[in-house]
Formats: C-alpha cells, sequence, structure tokens
C-alpha cells in the first residue's frame, strides 16, 4: 500500500535503528519527502475493511499523530539539526582529523543551534506547509499563581495562559535545543581540557630535553 503511493521517485521510508547520525538523519529526510503520501496510505488502510481491526486502528492511530502541527514542526526541526549533525559527525570522524580542531568543529555546532533557536517563527512556517495544519493540537494551559496571604498586601493577579504554541515552544522546542546546546558545551570543554593538558606535556618534555 505504502509502495503504491510512494511510486518510484519519492523514499521509502526508513528505521530510526541504531545510534548512527546518519540513520536517524535519512529516517527524518525520508518522512520528511514523503509525508503526504504516508498520510494517504494511513487513511486508507484505516479506511479498508479488507484489514483487519488492529491494522486499521493502529494506521488510524499514526495518522492522528502525523496529523498534527506539533509533528509537523519536530520533522522540520530535526531535519535540520540531523543534516548540520551528520556534516559535522564527518569531520569528525575523518582520519587525518586533528584533535585540536575538535572542539572548533563543536562550537561551529554550537553557533549553529544558537541561530536555529531564534528560528521558531520560519520552521513553524514551513511545518504548516508540511501539514497544512494551523493551530496546535494541545489545550492552552493555565499558570496559576501562587496563593498570596491576606497580609502580602497587592491583591492576587489573574492567572497567566499560555497559548499551545507558546506551551509548545517553551517545554518542547527550548527545551530540546537548550540541551543540545549544554551537550555540545560539554564536549568543547572536554576537547579544551585535553589539548591543553596536551600542550602542557609538550611544554614539559621540552623542557627536559633542554635540561640533558
Amino acid at each position: 500500500m505504502l509502495q503504491k503511493h510512494l511510486g518510484k521517485n519519492l523514499p521509502v521510508v526508513k528505521r530510526s535503528e541504531g545510534t548512527r547520525w546518519s540513520a536517524k538523519d535519512e529516517a527524518v529526510t525520508a518522512i520528511s519527502a514523503s509525508y503526504n503520501e504516508v498520510c494517504a496510505a494511513l487513511d486508507e488502510i484505516a479506511d479498508d475493511q479488507a484489514y483487519k481491526p488492529d491494522a486499521r486502528n493502529e494506521a488510524r492511530g499514526l495518522v492522528t499523530a502525523l496529523e498534527k502541527l506539533e509533528t509537523g514542526f519536530m520533522i522540520v526541526f530535526w531535519r535540520r539539526v540531523l543534516n548540520r549533525f551528520v556534516e559535522n559527525s564527518a569531520k569528525l570522524q575523518a582520519a587525518d582529523q586533528d584533535i585540536s580542531t575538535v572542539a572548533d568543529i563543536y562550537a561551529s555546532l554550537v553557533g549553529f543551534m544558537e541561530v536555529l533557536r531564534e528560528d521558531f517563527d520560519e520552521m513553524e512556517a514551513q511545518a504548516k506547509e508540511l501539514t497544512g495544519i494551523d493551530n496546535y493540537a494541545h489545550d492552552v494551559k493555565r499558570v496559576p499563581r501562587r496563593n498570596r496571604r491576606h497580609d502580602e498586601g497587592a491583591p492576587e493577579l489573574p492567572e497567566d495562559v499560555r497559548s499551545p504554541r507558546d506551551k509548545f515552544r517553551q517545554e518542547t522546542f527550548l527545551v530540546i535545543t537548550d540541551t543540545l546546546i549544554a551537550e555540545l558545551n560539554r564536549r568543547i570543554s572536554a576537547y579544551s581540557d585535553i589539548v591543553c593538558n596536551l600542550s602542557m606535556a609538550l611544554i614539559l618534555i621540552q623542557i627536559l630535553f633542554k635540561s640533558f
């Protein structure tokens, strides 16, 4: 069914197996390129009585999950991230890679993520174009304020109300980007320490040789 909808020109959906960045990049790229066709195939399975009820229910659940703006955003976001990470991973694994430049490669990834962190609006627009959906699925979340005691002065202000968009941006998008940035900075620090230790070792060796 899926192959019928994909035809010969679109990539087949792939499993995101293992820990390799390239495998995850291929999986996200495939679902991004074949998004509409995958949804159409799932819709057809869900409505086809020839399939078992479990298969129809699973297809319906999958298409329901795919046809959300949040899912579309994650597809757009991770395609950007994984594509860049795969590119830099190849550089890190190059046989002639100098350890002193590894920290620089990680620093370039930090810069990329910091720019991406400010591109929420652009990726949201791309997600809307991909899915054809303009609204977020989650309900508005009210953020309650702490109750004041009667002797604390000014009366309680109304509750803050966050839109589904703000909730998704703050609790999903920013959490992911900030976590990635923190992890990359941790690696920069580790490699910088290695380079520093090697430099100190070389200086000590030079001093020892001069003393003989």
